[in-house]
């Protein structure tokens, strides 16, 4: 049964509760255990429709080899964890329990790195950050991304360099 029509259900005992013939001390505590209930649903229901943050995704993942040194560069923390065949949730607790060390790899994580650019002012970093800093909306500069115009461009840079 969905969460609607289990909000529907208890609404429908609610009613049949305030037509029945029990006494006022009763409809209250059965009526107060139904609301409860709903409001239970209510919450549940809210916390499912929330729309997902897009953290990750302008989150990029690199895993340093301890002995050799040598990197592997992942779009998603869940190719890293696919990269070592674990479940993303396994590979996410055993990072944090680790310190960030997993089967003989170093874990690191970093935001997308952009470069707007129109005529001499450019600016680097995060879209969220260059949005803020040109007080416009982050569509606006994940359209510009996407699709340049003739004079502004924005364009992915390399995170990785420090």
């Amino acid at each position: 049964m969905t969460i609607k029509e289990q909000k529907r259900q208890i609404i429908i005992q609610q009613c049949m509760t305030l037509d029945s013939d029990l006494p006022e001390n009763d409809k209250k505590n059965k009526l107060s255990a139904l609301f409860k209930e709903f409001s239970r649903l209510k919450q549940l229901e809210m916390k499912q429709n929330k729309p997902k943050t897009k953290k990750t995704k302008d989150m990029s993942v690199r895993l340093t080899d301890i002995d050799t040194g040598e990197e592997q560069f992942f779009e998603s923390m869940i190719a890293a964890a696919m990269f070592l065949n674990k479940s993303a949730s396994v590979f996410n607790k055993e990072v944090r329990k680790n310190n960030g060390i997993i089967q003989g790899y170093k874990y690191e994580r970093r935001n997308k790195k952009y470069r707007y650019q129109k005529g001499n002012r450019r600016i680097e970093g995060s879209i969220p950050e260059i949005a803020r800093r040109l007080e416009v909306g982050e569509v606006y500069i994940r359209a510009l991304n996407s699709q340049p115009t003739k004079n502004i461009s924005v364009v992915e840079i390399d995170r990785w360099k420090d």
